[in-house]
């Protein structure tokens, strides 16, 4: 998983293995991005159902 740092003014940009990511605290970006992928996520399972659903009713 990628995760932004801020040091200084700089960004650095780093990348951590999913075990060291789930320790640490959630920054409210990295949270964001959490609800978006999960969000995304629903919207495409719920888009399967509608489809599955349709073609079984025809």
């Amino acid at each position: 998983m990628a995760k932004y740092r801020k040091r200084g003014d700089a960004y650095e940009y780093r990348y951590f293995p999913i075990k060291l990511e789930r320790q640490k605290f959630l920054s409210v970006s990295d949270s964001l991005t959490l609800m978006i992928a999960f969000a995304s996520f629903i919207v495409m399972l719920l888009n399967l159902i509608i489809v599955i659903v349709k073609s079984i009713k025809k």
